[in-house]
């Protein structure tokens, strides 16, 4: 029998030192540091300013060109969502949520700077989707605001004349007669009136953006003396009423809107304040004379377009 070489593995040396003796005796063993613990380590070269700042302008414009590419399929897929949606036997939820995702992309495609030629589609969508659901809220609506009993009404135990059935019906009590309902678009319960008031808003948001689309709007309040008209659209010291609300939200919308009208004409805004007393006409803008008069008065007219034009109102430019 010949036998043949076994490979023996290579040998390895640990190079060990004792320590010396703690307390009279061996505390323990440790290894010898090696040539690599020993050696120093070579500093990193320093990369040049220049070349930092191209790697940081190149990373901003690869975020930038990311934000832009995720945007453009934002309003991609809510224009193919939206034109695809028949608005003729849609309901109100669906054109609301179209809607919303029409808003939501075209808020994103203007932070990321998209050129206003691709966001063109999606604005339309987005008008066709506001005027059907106005169309189907109806051109003109009436809603009922219920006022809570005053303190005097309080103090002399008094009960509510008129009550709400539901969000949409309001009854009224009739001493030894079943109570009638009458319905209205919405009706506001007698709660707290900073919710109302904000609900009363909600309802009315949409009438903003309608204005600054070019469409006439008007929201007036109807009712006896003490009902709460001026308190609903104006409010008090310590409630704000829906004019404020209202003059917000023109400013929010043109702001949403501000890159867009960059390439048109600037939009100039201005304010005038009419109110009706007693048969008279009376511009808050102007001071009146102890007789709660005003010299020249404003006058109301038609002009030969059948528009109704106030003559002598001053305006303010905000």
């Amino acid at each position: 029998l010949q036998s043949k070489p076994v490979a023996m593995p290579p040998l390895r040396v640990l190079h060990c030192k004792v320590l010396p003796p703690k307390n009279g005796t061996v505390d323990g063993i440790a290894s010898v540091p090696t040539e690599l613990e020993h050696a120093e380590k070579e500093p990193e070269p320093e990369k040049d300013p220049a070349e930092v700042q191209a790697e940081e302008e190149m990373a901003k414009e690869l975020a930038r060109l990311e934000r832009e590419e995720k945007a453009r399929c934002e309003v991609c897929e809510a224009v193919v969502e939206a034109t695809q949606l028949d608005v003729s036997v849609a309901d109100v939820v669906a054109l609301r949520l179209c809607r919303t995702k029409l808003l939501d992309a075209l808020q994103a495609a203007q932070q990321a700077e998209l050129p206003r030629v691709e966001r063109q589609l999606a604005e339309q969508q987005r008008r066709r989707l506001h005027n059907a659901l106005q169309d189907m809220k109806g051109q003109l609506r009436v809603s009922c605001r219920i006022r809570p009993l005053s303190a005097k009404e309080k103090a002399q135990q008094s009960d509510h004349a008129v009550y709400a059935v539901d969000s949409s019906h309001v009854g009224i009590v009739l001493p030894e007669l079943p109570p009638r309902v009458f319905e209205f678009d919405s009706v506001f319960r007698p709660d707290c009136p900073q919710q109302v008031m904000e609900e009363i808003f909600d309802d009315c948001r949409d009438l903003v953006q309608s204005a600054v689309d070019g469409h006439n709007v008007t929201v007036m309040t109807y009712g006896q003396t003490g009902a709460g008209k001026t308190y609903t659209l104006f409010g008090n010291k310590s409630q704000e009423g829906l004019a404020q609300y209202m003059i917000r939200e023109v400013f929010a919308r043109l702001g949403d809107q501000e890159s867009e009208l960059s390439e048109h004409p600037k939009v100039t805004v201005c304010g005038s304040a009419l109110e009706l007393y007693n048969n008279h006409f009376i511009d808050l803008l102007r001071p009146i004379d102890r007789t709660g008069r005003q010299s020249p008065g404003v006058k109301v007219c038609v002009d030969s377009e059948g528009c109704v034009q106030v003559d002598g109102l001053a305006q303010l430019v905000a």
